[in-house]
C-alpha cells in the first residue's frame, strides 16, 4: 500500500489569521474567485469572515505548475534527435469533482458494488475526479467511477455517490 500524502493542506486558524493568510501558507501566491468558492464550500462556510480561532480549514494543494519555485533553476539545452511521431493517448473526461468530507475515509472499490474488492481508502479531505456513473445491481444506488492521485500514481475505482460531497459550483450531472 503506498504512503499517502495529504490530499488537502489543513490549516488551523490562529488569532489574526485571514483566509488569505491560510492559502498563502499552503503555497498559493494569489486568490481567485473559483479557489475561494471551493474552499468555502469544502469547509461548509458562506463567507471568509466565518473563520474561528482553532478551526481546521481544508485547502486544496496548488497544482505543481503553479507553486512558487525556490530560486533559479538551471537546465541544459538538449541536442535534437530524431523521434517517431507521437500517438495521442485519450484522457478520460472529468464530469465533476467530489470530496471526502464525512467523518471517515471512503473506500474505492474495483466495481460498483460493496461486495467488490477494496482498491484504496481515500482519507478525509481527499479529492476525487468523477469519470463516470453507474447504478449498482446489488443495491440500486448511484456509484461514481473516480480517479485520484497518490504520490506518483493514479488510482481509479468506484465509490458510492452518497458518501462523497459534490462541489456545487461544478455539480455532477444527473444519472441518465
Amino acid at each position: 500500500s503506498p504512503t499517502l500524502l495529504p490530499a488537502m493542506c489543513i490549516q488551523v486558524v490562529q488569532s489574526g489569521d485571514t483566509l488569505l493568510d491560510l492559502i498563502f501558507r499552503c503555497g498559493y501566491d494569489s486568490l481567485d474567485r473559483m479557489l475561494l468558492d471551493t474552499i468555502l464550500e469544502m469547509n461548509n462556510m458562506n463567507s471568509a469572515a466565518e473563520l474561528v480561532i482553532g478551526q481546521e480549514v481544508m485547502i486544496p494543494w496548488p497544482a505543481p505548475d503553479t507553486m512558487p519555485t525556490p530560486g533559479p533553476t538551471f537546465t541544459s539545452t538538449p541536442i535534437p534527435t530524431a523521434t517517431s511521431t507521437p500517438t495521442i493517448t485519450p484522457t478520460a473526461e472529468v464530469l465533476c469533482i467530489v470530496f471526502v468530507t464525512g467523518s471517515n475515509a471512503v473506500n474505492l472499490r474495483a466495481q460498483p458494488s460493496i461486495a467488490s474488492s477494496l482498491v484504496f481508502s481515500v482519507p478525509l479531505g481527499g479529492q476525487l475526479e468523477v469519470l463516470g456513473q453507474a447504478i449498482s445491481p446489488d443495491d440500486g444506488l448511484v456509484w461514481y467511477r473516480v480517479r485520484t492521485f497518490v504520490e506518483d500514481s493514479v488510482v481509479v475505482g468506484w465509490v458510492r455517490a452518497d458518501v462523497v460531497t459534490q462541489l456545487t459550483s461544478a455539480p455532477c450531472p444527473e444519472f441518465e
